[in-house]
């Protein structure tokens, strides 16, 4: 998430995200479900980006930030397992978005335990 969302409703990466001013706009009791592995580059995560055609991004960390001091309720669903995460994260960015968003494997139990969260009021 730098400063848009990809929905990966229509498959067609790259052509089609949402503003993340879009999603904050959204009701601040919104259930929000970020899937991803957390696993990057430091710089993905901690430096504001600028494209090639002179859009500035923020940095992921600060749009998670927003997202997380906006709604009450969101969780991050990671395919890499928990008991992995110290192997994978030579970055430290793992670490880091676990100190934002509850992070849970992508598991059964993983799932359930996330929307479990989401429904606490």
């Amino acid at each position: 998430i730098y400063g848009e969302v990809w929905p990966q409703t229509d498959g067609n990466y790259g052509k089609h995200f949402i503003p993340l001013s879009e999603i904050l706009k959204k009701d601040r009791d919104s259930r929000i479900i970020i899937v991803g592995d957390a696993w990057m580059a430091a710089s993905e995560l901690y430096d504001d980006y600028i494209d090639e055609n002179g859009h500035y991004f923020p940095s992921g960390i600060d749009s998670f930030k927003q997202l997380r001091k906006t709604f009450d309720h969101v969780v991050w669903i990671n395919p890499i397992r928990e008991v992995e995460h110290d192997e994978w994260d030579e970055s430290g960015t793992i670490a880091a978005i676990k100190r934002i968003f509850s992070m849970h494997d992508m598991t059964l139990r993983g799932i359930e335990n996330a929307v479990r969260e989401l429904m606490e009021e």
